[in-house]
């Protein structure tokens, strides 16, 4: 409210009217007014001062927001009480649902929303004192201040043991994204006891005999398979597959070869089943299949091979010549020609390829009769 000031009086106690003796109230009144106004600025801005130099001291600010959150719920349009999605019938009153949408009433079903108050909050470093933001990564109770500041620190060795013993995952995670030593990356990779850490860390290895060299030796089986996984060359790829224990990591090479050729060679050279097994799942050519179908000696193999073929007279001439039952009767349950079948079912002397033969063709004429 605004100050006023008193009249003027005369000697006898009046009201006066003397002018010299209102005009000097006056100047006096709006002096202390003025007095007033200078000390309430003085004092916002000495808060002002104060507020501002605790920050710079903190080295941080965390602003804090709420806001309403909308979620969707649903309740019963005959009681109005809240009910769970999916239910037949409303186990408050017992009225029956009809489906319905979210924006749309539909019978007894209809759709609102709840307003939930959620608090979030930002945290912004304002110092660029490196020493200043190390103490804050590595001992301020708050981890989102920890992890914040862990994202501001260039210093490698402390952003090292910031995402090997932090015990906030989050902060561990952004410990990690700064780092840009290749050497402490390695290392974490292969030896953080923190799985989310070894897998940040391989994630920023771009290096393939880096990763080839993980793939091979590391700790933990995560990472190997996790280091093949980011490899692109085919060449070590295929070494990797043809020269690895590890089954996890073969399978995980074999993968990654997109290249026919090399396909082709894993699926018929090595002397690992493991390995042309994996390597024929993904070869398309009728020509290779049917190589590998007719001359592969791993049930296996040769049985992947094919399921995957579809050329008919291929199936048709394993199924004749081949000279184990097994690898015949593999290639019998892919054909359709019901004269070759009719031959077998009528002429074969191996009773299981005959039965085999019979089967299918009765199959063929009656699709419902399984076997």
């Amino acid at each position: 409210m605004q100050e006023t000031c008193p009249a003027a009086l005369s000697v006898d106690g009046t009201v006066g009217t003397s002018q010299p003796q209102s005009h000097r109230n006056r100047r006096n009144c709006q002096a202390r007014l003025r007095m007033r106004h200078v000390l309430m600025v003085s004092w916002g801005l000495v808060a002002l001062f104060v507020m501002t130099s605790l920050c710079c001291t903190s080295g941080y600010r965390i602003h804090r927001t709420k806001t309403i959150v909308k979620h969707y719920v649903v309740v019963c349009s005959n009681c109005g009480k809240r009910v769970s999605t999916g239910l037949p019938t409303c186990p408050h009153c017992g009225a029956h649902f009809t489906n319905f949408t979210t924006f749309q009433r539909s019978g007894i079903g209809v759709s609102e929303f709840d307003q939930v108050q959620e608090a979030s909050s930002r945290v912004e470093i304002t110092t660029n004192d490196q020493a200043k933001i190390a103490v804050i990564a590595t001992t301020n109770p708050d981890p989102a201040v920890r992890a914040e500041a862990a994202s501001y620190l260039s210093d490698q060795t402390v952003l090292r043991s910031i995402a090997s013993a932090d015990q906030d995952q989050w902060v561990r995670h952004r410990a990690v994204g700064a780092i840009r030593d290749q050497t402490i990356l390695i290392d974490l990779a292969r030896n953080a006891s923190y799985y989310n850490v070894r897998s940040d860390a391989l994630e920023r290895i771009k290096d393939e005999s880096v990763l080839t060299d993980l793939a091979r030796t590391a700790n933990y089986p995560g990472v190997r398979v996790r280091a093949v996984q980011r490899i692109k060359n085919q060449a070590i790829l295929a070494d990797l597959a043809t020269s690895v224990s590890d089954s996890s990591v073969v399978e995980g090479a074999i993968e990654r070869i997109t290249d026919k050729v090399i396909l082709a060679d894993l699926a018929t050279k090595p002397a690992s089943q493991l390995v042309r097994s994996l390597a024929v799942r993904k070869i398309t050519d009728e020509k290779a299949l049917a190589d590998i179908a007719a001359s592969d000696s791993s049930p296996e193999v040769y049985q992947s091979a094919i399921a995957r073929l579809r050329d008919q007279k291929v199936l048709a001439d394993i199924a004749r010549q081949a000279r184990d039952p097994q690898r015949r009767i593999a290639a019998i349950r892919k054909l359709f020609d019901r004269e070759v079948l009719s031959d077998l079912s009528r002429h074969e002397k191996d009773p299981s390829v005959r039965t085999e033969a019979e089967q299918r063709l009765q199959y063929l004429v009656r699709p419902q009769i399984l076997y």
